[in-house]
């Protein structure tokens, strides 16, 4: 199952949905969709999907709202029988070879991206046997890295921070023009 986190309130961007911002005349949800739609037998949303209903696709509401992404992590893997593949809406320079070395990686552990700079939880690979934890963590409004190491987790390093730079306000999105 391909998830695409769509749920945050883009309270930075004035309220735009950031699935709808447009990046190389395509947007970024467009995007994701295209990017996962390979690797998956499904995809879905996660979250609320508000401004998304042209797109045609599933949303899955969030488990515990308010509770952040794992909320939408943990809805995901109610619905799927193997794993969920997981991207945020946001990364317009994330790309398919990414997903394809996380797959390859991806069993009987949850496998995430890990960058020179930073670890990134949430473009990641979690198998359903981690749903309990998943939920129980969602509950607790914990945040996802605490969810990928209580899952014992491993990390599938990159060269490069830059495929995993999302666009959180409108000077991200100027500065990637």
């Amino acid at each position: 199952l391909g998830g695409i986190l769509v749920g945050g309130q883009a309270r930075r961007l004035g309220g735009m949905a950031k699935g709808l911002i447009q990046f190389n005349n395509q947007s970024l949800l467009k995007r994701t969709i295209e990017l996962l739609t390979p690797y998956c037998e499904q995809v879905v949303l996660l979250g609320n999907p508000r401004g998304y209903e042209g797109f045609n696709l599933e949303a899955l509401p969030d488990s515990y709202p308010e509770a952040g992404p794992l909320s939408g992590l943990a809805a995901a893997l109610d619905v799927t029988s193997r794993e969920v593949l997981i991207v945020p809406c946001d990364l317009p320079l994330l790309t398919a070879s990414i997903l394809s070395e996380l797959l390859v990686h991806c069993g009987t552990v949850p496998v995430a991206c890990r960058g020179p700079e930073r670890t990134h939880p949430l473009i990641a690979c979690y198998p359903k046997w981690t749903r309990e934890i998943i939920h129980k963590l969602a509950r607790q409004s914990r945040s996802a890295h605490q969810a990928f190491e209580a899952c014992e987790g491993r990390w599938v390093t990159f060269e490069s921070e830059a495929p995993f730079t999302n666009i959180n306000t409108p000077q991200d999105l100027a500065k990637m023009r």
